[in-house]
Formats: structure tokens, sequence, C-alpha cells
């Protein structure tokens, strides 16, 4: 930015005062014009004598000055790619902490869907279907005859259901097929003979209340 004025000390009040008026109006115009265009001072009157100390006191004013707003703009400008630097961190990690939070959220859900039990039918309590370990375990505890696979694949087939209602207490038909079984228990765990996965009306009928009940 230009320097828009000349440079006055108060040392010429005490320099000039020999000189008119006038001798001072002119050099100080002169001054003016110098640090204005950079012609050096061309005067005739006593002023003239006092050019050459005008002129190099105003050299140094403008190069004072010029090293002073080279010194601001490069100031300026480290504080400004400073604070763009700074915008920019900030930027990448808001976005950082934006996905980082995604992730854990999306983590969260996935891994509740993952623990939720498949519930069937619209019970108030949900139900999952039992493996054929797990239905081998109960009947070993029980000591009871019925083949674990063959009550799965049984309930399997019908969707869970028994009868028309979904079923709510696997356990509970466990039992009851142990008391349809009217021959001694062989090994545990084990039907003594496989069941035809049929059942007669009583049976039938007996298995429905206990699952309403359950």
């Amino acid at each position: 930015m230009a320097r828009n004025y000349a440079a006055l000390l108060y040392d010429y009040l005490e320099e000039w005062k020999e000189l008119k008026e006038a001798e001072v109006g002119r050099l100080c115009i002169a001054l003016m014009e110098y640090s204005r265009d950079g012609k050096p001072i061309k005067l005739s009157g006593n002023e003239r004598f006092y050019a050459a100390r005008v002129m190099m006191q105003e050299d140094r004013f403008k190069e004072s000055y010029e090293l002073i707003v080279e010194q601001r703009r490069k100031a300026g400008k480290a504080s400004a790619d400073k604070r763009m630097s700074t915008d920019v961190n900030e930027s990448q990690r808001g976005a950082t902490e934006v996905n980082e939070t995604n992730n854990k959220e999306i983590e969260t859900e996935i891994e509740t869907k993952i623990n939720i039990p498949v519930p069937i039918g619209t019970g108030r309590t949900r139900f999952a279907p039992p493996s054929v370990e797990e239905v081998a375990e109960y009947c070993r505890e029980r000591g009871n005859a019925v083949d674990p696979a063959q009550f799965v694949d049984f309930y399997a087939s019908k969707g869970w259901k028994v009868g028309r209602e979904p079923m709510k207490d696997w356990k509970a038909a466990v039992r009851t097929w142990e008391q349809r079984d009217k021959k001694p228990a062989g090994k545990p765990g084990y039907r003594a003979q496989p069941h035809n996965g049929t059942l007669g009306e009583y049976e039938r009928a007996a298995v429905e209340r206990l699952m309403q009940d359950g």
C-alpha cells in the first residue's frame, strides 16, 4: 500500500525559523511532490539550502514505511495460513469423530440384531426354536427316551406351531412326548423306538392346552 503523505519533523520548526513563510511554503510543497513523484526538489530561494536534508529524511521515512508494510503483509499471510490449517484440521477431526460415532452406532445395531432371538408368532414372549443339542441336553436331564432330532424335525416342518398356534414352550412339548411314550426309557436322550411323528386327537388337544397355558 503506497503512502499518501510526506513526513514533516518537529525539528524543521527550529531549522526553518530563519526562512520566510513563502520560503517555508515552497519547501513544504516541494517536499510533498518529491514524496509523491520521487523527483528531486528544485528551488531557487533560501529554502534550497534545506532541500537535500528534507529529501534524505523523506527517503528514510519511505524506506521504513515500506519495511513495516512488508512485515505486516508477511505476518498477515502467516496468520491466514495458520487459521486455514487449523480450520482444515478441525474439519478433518470433526469428520473423523462423526465417522467413528456412526461406525459405533452401526456396530451396536448389528450386535443387537445378532443377539436378539427371532420371534415365532405374535405372542407376548419371544420364542427361539431349540437346536437338536438343546433338546438332547434337556432329554438327558429328564432321563426320557425322546429322540431329539425327530422332535426338532417334526416341529420345524410345522413352523414350530402346535395346531394353529405358535409354540411358546418347547420344553413343555418335550414333556408331552415323554408322557405319551408308555414304553420303558432306553439310553437317556434317545427314544427306545422312533416316533412316527403323528399325534392322536387326545394327544394333540393335550399339547395345545399345554402350549396355551405356557
